[in-house]
């Protein structure tokens, strides 16, 4: 009777009414591998879950649940490693499907025991995990219902009253509601491919001013470690856990992106590892590109990006002991800082350009200085180009091609 529901609105309501016990499946047909599972005893709620990606979806709610455990004394990061170790083991056993149905919930509770939570904590993580599923089951517009009756976990420790939570979340169910036109949900998976890198660097500068404008900028951690994450086709779930964000807070940011198609929305069950399209799964085989820089912020940024697209980065934090290093790697391409101790940029420069081994490799100078005579000094020093920091990933790119 419920499978001809395509509301789950509605067919929460009719569980209420009557006072039906078991579980609800709720799945967007975008996405059939992702299912919304909601144990419920007529309108009380006493968990909800998913059939699949456990363990990507506990790893960041855990990860943004530890807040509320401020004062509980417990050792957070040790019982984070603990619970996703337990469920990792848990859902790689090959068991019967009539021990998989609250593999889960069991997993949690041995977890919770083991670790001596109190039962008033434990309660508010199951409630905290149970909301954040409910909210994305009854934001799908056009789902696809099944019921099956009696069914529940062991022990039932909840018993939240479903129109209660729903009330509580309504302005975030209408968020996500929204979109949904973009994605299936949390699972999703985002790609960007490498040729999009220019349209998505251009489309982050019309966003003028936001809350997360730590993204905005092409050279800070945050937009490289974003830009890594969505060329290896992680999920939203994931993105949000190593950006330390809201997938309801990141999905509304990206969303531009997602209307003009510059990151395809994929879903879950693509395989990531397995995938050869991803350049950052493959050993970098393309021209070496040495960085010449003390600051290990620039050097990781740049071999971040330079790696993304192919490159080999030599890495030399020391210029003054630099031309052993470039003789013996032959670099393709050299960036350089002017501001270093021992030794500055000009003179490194004027030094390798007396080297018969290295007088032909261009020198793009890489700094924060952006001054007219800075850039005449480093054109008379040697140099064929000059960047100035902090530089746009796009920016970088093109210079790198341009001299390679």
């Amino acid at each position: 009777m419920l499978q001809e529901f395509t509301n789950p609105y509605k067919a929460l309501q009719e569980i209420a009414v009557q006072k039906l016990c078991g579980h609800i499946l709720i799945t967007d047909p975008r996405d059939a591998t992702i299912k919304w599972k909601l144990y419920l005893g007529g309108k009380r709620l006493h968990y909800a879950t998913t059939t699949s990606g456990q363990v990507e979806r506990i790893g960041y709610l855990w990860h943004a649940y530890q807040s509320n455990l401020e004062d509980s004394g417990l050792d957070k990061s040790t019982m984070g490693t603990t619970i996703l170790e337990a469920l990792k083991f848990q859902t790689a056993q090959d068991l019967p499907a009539s021990q998989k149905d609250n593999l889960e919930y069991a997993t949690l509770y041995n977890w919770s025991r083991h670790c001596r939570i109190q039962i008033f904590h434990f309660k508010q993580l199951l409630k905290a995990l149970s909301l954040e599923a409910l909210i994305q089951a009854v934001s799908i517009v056009d789902a696809k219902i099944e019921f099956y009756e009696h069914s529940h976990p062991e022990p039932i420790l909840m018993t939240s009253s479903v129109p209660d939570l729903l009330r509580s979340s309504l302005d975030e169910i209408q968020q996500w509601r929204s979109l949904k036109v973009y994605l299936p949900s949390p699972f999703a998976r985002f790609y960007l491919d490498a040729s999009k890198a220019g349209r998505f660097s251009a489309t982050i500068r019309t966003l003028g001013s936001h809350p997360i404008n730590a993204l905005a900028d092409p050279a800070s951690s945050e937009y490289l470690k974003l830009v890594q994450m969505l060329v290896m086709r992680s999920s939203l779930y994931e993105i949000s856990h190593a950006l330390n964000l809201k997938p309801l807070e990141l999905a509304k940011y990206l969303e531009p992106f997602l209307k003009n198609k510059t990151i395809q929305v994929l879903t879950f069950q693509v395989e990531k590892p397995q995938d050869p399209a991803l350049p950052l799964r493959n050993i970098p085989t393309g021209p070496i590109i040495a960085c010449i820089d003390d600051s290990k912020t620039v050097q990781r940024q740049v071999k971040m990006t330079l790696e993304h697209a192919g490159y080999q980065v030599l890495g030399i934090s020391d210029p003054a002991s630099s031309l052993t290093t470039l003789v013996r790697q032959k670099p393709a391409l050299i960036l350089m800082d002017i501001n270093m101790p021992d030794i500055d940029g000009y003179e490194l420069c004027r030094m390798l350009r007396q080297s018969r081994h290295l007088r032909d490799v261009p020198i793009v100078m890489f700094t924060g200085r952006d001054g007219l005579i800075d850039r005449a000094r480093s054109q008379l020093s040697g140099a064929v180009g000059y960047l100035t920091k902090p530089v746009e990933v796009s920016q970088l790119l093109d210079t790198v091609k341009k001299f390679v």
